[in-house]
């Protein structure tokens, strides 16, 4: 009988630690995604702030991929749209440091676990 047990205990753990581990390595995935996103984003919109007569081919196309990989949080927060639109603003600064430090939350910690228990709206400030 406590064979069977042992037998029980340890298949639970296999499944248990391959659960785990996948879910370890999709969100690891999804964060470095969001980082090479946001990456780009901030690339593009430096260079149309920097160059106002540029194309914005490039800019609205890393926009739309970092809307794509973003959470839900920063997509209802409106800091992409806000960082697009204050392109060549005087608030210019002031919106990219709000985008940068959401994206840098956002890219560290990362787990979805981890922000259902965290229930400050970070996108906000």
């Amino acid at each position: 009988m406590a064979a069977i047990v042992t037998v029980i205990v340890g298949i639970v753990g296999l499944i248990v630690g391959w659960f785990v581990s996948g879910t370890q390595n999709i969100t690891e995935k999804l964060t470095e995604e969001r980082r090479s996103a946001y990456l780009k984003l901030l690339k593009h919109a430096d260079s149309a702030n920097d160059n106002p007569k540029a194309d914005r081919t490039k800019l609205q196309r890393a926009a739309k991929d970092a809307e794509l990989i973003c959470s839900d949080q920063m997509l209802n927060s409106g800091r992409i749209a806000g960082l697009l639109e204050a392109i060549g603003s005087d608030h210019w600064a002031d919106e990219r440091a709000r985008f940068f430090k959401v994206a840098r939350y956002e890219s560290q910690r990362n787990s979805y676990w981890g922000r259902r228990r965290r229930r400050r709206d970070y996108c906000s400030e």
